[in-house]
Parts: structure tokens; C-alpha cells; sequence
């Protein structure tokens, strides 16, 4: 017979990146060590994929402010199947309108906006490896809520990108990327594909 079976690597990563074999090692001796007779299972199949993760590492749970009828229930990264039961009883509850069976107001989505007004922010953080620089750019365009997601599109393109955070009050892109001359012209240059011109004093 056939099994399906799924081990993790730890990697915080922006973009699917290919099986690679030190992976393969590691998480096949771990396997190994866990059920011996596996040494002598052929592999089919293998691939790679992404687990979607809240900022703080929560799960998002319940209500949208100003969206009715929707609930949320994601972000658990790698504890999803773990927490499925709790989740999927407390959405039930939510959408019968029942009382609720523990408090949720720690997993809500406001928690990442109440404390900023009516500014939005992004950030997308990446593993780093050498030393870093940062610099604010100011893009005058930058004006509707779609423009957070172009934005951070273009710059997860950015190798030498570490972290991007964006503030639509100020219409500002604060970035940190790792040391290289042309680094802060590859952020300006992907910004501008994505149609923003991004300058490094305010307009």
C-alpha cells in the first residue's frame, strides 16, 4: 500500500522554495528514528509548500469588523491540525451565535489595527545573513489599501530585502535590507515595475 506522510523544516521564508536534499536527510533520519521500518520504504513523491502564520504567531479567529457573516479561522502555521478541534467548535459557536467556550479576543484580527488608528502596516519579514542597512522611502501613490499588497509583491522579489513595513498615513515604505550597494536601487527599481515611484525625502 501507499502513505502520505508530512514532516516540516523551520525555515521563515516569503516564496516556496524547492525540496532540497540536506531537508530530505534530516527529516527522513528523523522518520527513521521514529518508526524503523521506514528504512525500507521507497519514496514516491516529495514537494514543498508554505504554511501560512499570523505575525505573533496566533491564529486569527472570528469576526471582521465591517464584514458580516464572515469569520476567520487561520493562521495557525504549524498547529493547525492540533488546535482544529478548538477552532472548528468556536467558529461553530460564532456562527450559531452561542456563547462562546473560552475567550477569543486574544486571536482576533483587530489586534493587529486597533492600536494604529486608521493606519495600515505590513510587514514581511525574511532570515537575514550579513549586515543590514535601512532607509524610509516616500511614495506619493500610495494611496489605496490594494497598494500594501502590490507593494509587498514587488519587494518579496527583492533578494536582499529582510523586512518591509508600510505606513498609508504617511505613505511611507520602511525597509531593511542586508548591506549592498545596490540593494536600495533594486527596491526602488521593483517598486517602480510595480508602478510606484518611491523617492528618500518627503515629497
Amino acid at each position: 500500500g501507499r502513505s502520505l506522510s508530512e514532516w516540516v523544516t523551520p525555515e521563515e521564508l516569503a516564496k516556496v522554495d524547492p525540496v532540497t536534499s540536506s531537508a530530505m536527510r534530516t527529516l527522513s533520519a528523523g522518520a527513521i528514528r521514529a518508526v524503523p521500518m521506514l528504512e525500507r520504504v521507497g519514496v514516491k513523491r516529495v514537494w514543498s509548500g508554505l504554511r501560512p502564520g499570523s505575525p505573533d504567531e496566533l491564529p486569527i479567529l472570528g469576526p471582521v469588523t465591517d464584514l458580516g457573516g464572515y469569520l476567520n479561522a487561520c493562521g495557525h502555521f504549524r498547529t493547525g491540525i492540533l488546535n482544529a478541534p478548538l477552532t472548528g467548535l468556536v467558529v461553530a459557536e460564532l456562527a450559531a451565535e452561542k456563547a462562546l467556550s473560552f475567550p477569543i479576543e486574544p486571536f482576533l484580527l483587530s489586534r493587529f489595527t486597533e492600536s494604529r488608528g486608521t493606519d495600515s502596516h505590513v510587514s514581511e519579514v525574511r532570515p537575514g545573513h550579513g549586515e543590514f542597512d535601512e532607509a524610509t522611502l516616500f511614495v506619493p501613490s500610495m494611496k489605496c489599501e490594494g497598494c500594501e499588497r502590490t507593494i509587498r509583491d514587488a519587494l518579496q522579489d527583492v533578494a536582499s530585502v529582510y523586512e518591509v513595513r508600510l505606513k498609508m498615513s504617511e505613505k511611507s515604505i520602511h525597509v531593511r535590507y542586508e548591506r549592498s550597494p545596490l540593494a536600495l536601487t533594486q527596491v526602488k527599481t521593483a517598486l517602480a515595475s510595480a508602478g510606484f515611484e518611491a523617492v528618500e525625502s518627503r515629497p
